[in-house]
Formats: structure tokens, sequence, C-alpha cells
């Protein structure tokens, strides 16, 4: 069962949470605070709120490559989730 925390409620603009052995999570989620920045859109630069989204997992469960072929697709789809 994964963790989600969000930091971002706090102020905090990221943050990467330890795992907790004895919470036997292999896998914690954080998302940090929105802030508008300057980000690239059709060939010109406009300011739109962003966050950053880190994880961090048990590699004893969860093979990396796999977990960034994951993140990759995640990423794809949070660019254009149309």
């Amino acid at each position: 069962m994964p963790l989600i925390t969000s930091v971002g409620s706090m102020g905090i603009p990221e943050a990467f949470a330890p795992l907790v052995p004895f919470t036997r999570t292999p896998l914690v989620v954080s998302v940090g605070k929105v802030e508008e920045k300057p980000v690239v859109r059709h060939g010109e630069v406009v300011i739109r709120p962003m966050c950053i989204i880190c994880a961090t997992l048990d590699h004893r469960v969860f093979d990396g490559l796999l977990a960034a072929h994951v993140a990759k697709s995640v990423l794809r789809y949070l660019a254009d989730p149309e």
C-alpha cells in the first residue's frame, strides 16, 4: 500500500520522504507546494501553476527499471492529459 503525503500544504516545495521499516510501506509519494513558474507552451513563455512530485521506493519490492518506465509514463500523461 503506497503512502501519499502533501508537504506542499506546509509550504515546502519538494521533499523525499524516508521509508520507515515498521510501516511496511514500499512506496512514499510527496506532493510539493504549488507555485507559479514560467513554462513554454506552444512556443511562448507563460506562467502556470506547477508542483514537484517526489517518490521514494523500496528496491527490495520494486525493480528500479520498471519503476522508471512507470515514472516516464506518468510524466508523459501529466504533460498532455488529453
